[in-house]
């Protein structure tokens, strides 16, 4: 029973993440109302408009038609509703489930690959049995491995990872230049720096912020850096600047 549960609580996350219907016959919704027109690029003040009436119409039609919803991806913002919201959200679900059907026709037969696995290792028995989903699996949907993770905080949100200039950023912590050595293929953290091949992302300004009751915050600091022979862009280390303030990399055990 519990291998069933965990069997259909893999594939809801799957298919969530996916954007995929859980249900075969489930359909795409369509756009239930035509969207204004975004193609006008004439664009002038309220002041020196000729035709106000127009205007007024327009920010009545947007704050009737464009209202504040539930979150549709977990517990995150609002969500676009109302008339146009709902088709607005409509177009652009249907225009991503055609740009993600070439990494579904990649994910299923190896989803199918991993969940062999899974119910041949007698499913879940203790945190070391997800590492049969993962351990040689995902070949096709994730051909680069770890590195795709890298890539997802370059092109998600690019601004938080930034290269740190090797004249005018200082290093915000240090890293023990055996473990640095040991994956940059002997480059020291301060070579990675003034060679311009090193890169951050701060989340520390998180650490003031009120915090709710049992909630926290992810205020820690991160190395990013591009692999001198390899050129490939990896993870190399991070700061969690909470409790004993530990700073972590790839080199630690899984469970440290």
């Amino acid at each position: 029973m519990v291998f069933s549960h965990c069997l259909f609580f893999s594939s809801l996350l799957i298919y969530y993440a996916l954007g995929r219907p859980v249900v075969p016959s489930q359909t795409v919704m369509e756009p239930s109302a035509a969207l204004p027109d975004d193609g006008d690029q004439l664009y002038t003040l309220p002041m020196f408009d000729i035709e106000p009436w127009e205007r007024v119409y327009e920010v009545r039609l947007a704050r009737e038609g464009y209202l504040y919803g539930p979150p549709l991806l977990g517990n995150t913002s609002f969500f676009p509703t109302g008339v146009l919201g709902d088709a607005m959200v409509a177009r652009d679900k249907a225009a991503w489930f055609r740009d993600v059907e070439y990494v579904s026709n990649n994910v299923y037969p190896e989803w199918d690959k991993a969940a062999t696995a899974l119910a041949k290792a007698g499913g879940i028995q203790s945190l070391s049995s997800y590492a049969v989903i993962y351990e040689d699996q995902w070949a096709s949907t994730l051909p680069e491995g770890d590195l795709l993770f890298s890539m997802e905080r370059l092109s998600i949100n690019p601004y938080v990872v930034r290269r740190l200039h090797p004249h005018k950023d200082r290093l915000p912590f240090v890293v023990d230049d055996r473990v640095v050595q040991h994956l940059a293929a002997g480059s020291t953290l301060e070579a990675l720096h003034r060679d311009g091949h090193l890169f951050s992302a701060n989340h520390s300004y998180q650490a003031p912020y009120p915090k709710t009751p049992e909630r926290w915050t992810a205020a820690c600091t991160a190395y990013f850096f591009i692999h001198p022979r390899s050129g490939d862009f990896l993870p190399l280390a991070i700061k969690t600047h909470m409790g004993s303030d530990l700073t972590y990399t790839p080199m630690d055990e899984t469970n440290d």
